[in-house]
């Protein structure tokens, strides 16, 4: 093997090919010149890795890479050559925006070229009820078709994958498969409890909500997942982390300080749902769904504003319905128990929230300032089970 084939870079590009349908994105490649072949792969993610590295008044780059034949919505009349990583370095900064994207052309593994600039509106939408921009991910849905994505993290830390297939993480040398927030064991478990709960607390003499609320569980239990994924995503691309904590148990925990306050979400569900009723009038299940588009989107709004308190010193807790009970708060424990491996090295914000899991019956989700989201969980005292590198995305969630 080849020296070259040990470089980081050609090892998140070998993972990444594997990955796809060599027929689908090859031959689509060398037809339209958008989607890289197999070189260009290895070529543009080695520019991403190489211009990781590269530091500029203490600061090092950040962007994400997109290859697809949609014409973007800045188009540079010269096209900008990227025959070194150091003029990737130069125009990262031209889609440094949450929602911005580089447009790569890659008809050539010795002539890549940067086209132009994709701006995605950084708003929810009310059909997918996503976050447009709140994930890099969510670029394939704005985006019709199959499309190479790749997004500079930090140093030495690259995302990438032709979207929809799976999506690798470079960190360290090693590479890893995205996981998911929504693979985490008790999560849908959880989740599915307070949507039950959310469905119990709208009134059950309207005809309208037994046809379609009532009637299609998995509605709420999409939705509630996906607030739940703007919460996290929204958090991580702020940068300054945070800590979401569901308190689980019958009994109260002992946490502490921070700001007593009150969002009930199964309030602000009932409420979205009867201003929707009230803006159809009423009339039939068409109307009320064509309201209900404009009113969900209440929904994540809150989600917005609760995101912001994370970045209060503390954490913010939740009860089992996900409505808010304090914020900034401080989680108290008894004693300490060694960290797992995968929390080793990690700060006071990990440690605190696995220790306190270990005693109490929680579901808490920990980011970093780098956007790195944990999640530590325990249905029952004594042993709490940690999830690393997880990805904000969806998975069983209807999408």
């Amino acid at each position: 093997m080849a020296d070259e084939d040990l470089h980081p870079a050609a090892l998140l590009a070998a993972h990444v090919l594997r990955a796809t349908s060599t027929t689908r994105h090859l031959t689509a490649g060398h037809a339209g010149g958008f989607l890289p072949g197999a070189a260009a792969t290895h070529r543009i993610l080695r520019l991403a890795y190489d211009a990781s590295l590269l530091e500029e008044e203490g600061r090092f780059p950040s962007v994400r890479i997109v290859c697809h034949h949609a014409e973007p919505t800045v188009r540079f009349t010269d096209e900008v050559p990227l025959s070194h990583a150091d003029a990737l370095r130069r125009i990262a900064p031209t889609a440094r925006r949450r929602g911005s994207a580089l447009a790569l052309r890659a008809d050539d593994p010795a002539d890549i070229r940067c086209r132009g600039v994709y701006e995605f509106a950084d708003v929810i939408d009310p059909v997918s009820l996503r976050g447009r921009a709140g994930s890099w991910e969510t670029t394939a849905e704005i985006l019709s078709g199959t499309l190479f994505s790749a997004r500079i993290e930090g140093p030495g830390r690259i995302r990438a994958g032709f979207l929809p297939a799976d999506a690798f993480l470079l960190r360290g040398g090693e590479v890893r498969r995205r996981r998911y927030w929504t693979d985490v064991g008790p999560v849908e478990a959880v989740i599915a409890t307070a949507a039950e709960n959310l469905l119990g607390s709208l009134p059950d003499d309207v005809e309208v909500l037994q046809k379609w609320v009532v009637s299609t569980p998995g509605q709420t239990l999409t939705l509630l997942g996906r607030m739940l994924g703007h919460l996290l995503s929204s958090t991580a691309e702020a940068g300054r982390g945070g800590t979401f904590v569901v308190l689980l148990g019958d009994q109260g925990a002992d946490v502490r300080s921070g700001y007593p306050s009150v969002v009930d979400m199964r309030k602000v569900y009932r409420d979205a749902i009867i201003g929707a009723l009230n803006d159809s009038n009423h009339e039939d299940l068409g109307s009320f769904a064509r309201a209900w588009a404009m009113w969900r989107t209440t929904l994540f709004k809150v989600v917005e504003q609760v995101a912001g308190l994370s970045s209060v010193d503390g954490c913010v807790v939740f009860d089992r319905n996900f409505s808010l009970s304090r914020f900034g708060a401080k989680l108290y424990f008894e004693g300490k128990r060694e960290l797992p491996d995968e929390l080793k090295g990690t700060g006071t914000r990990h440690s605190s929230t696995y220790h306190f899991c270990c005693e109490n019956p929680a579901l808490a989700f920990v980011i970093s300032q780098d956007g790195h989201l944990t999640a530590i969980c325990s249905t029952q005292p004594g042993a709490a089970e940690v999830h690393r590198d997880l990805d904000p995305g969806l998975t069983w969630i209807q999408q």
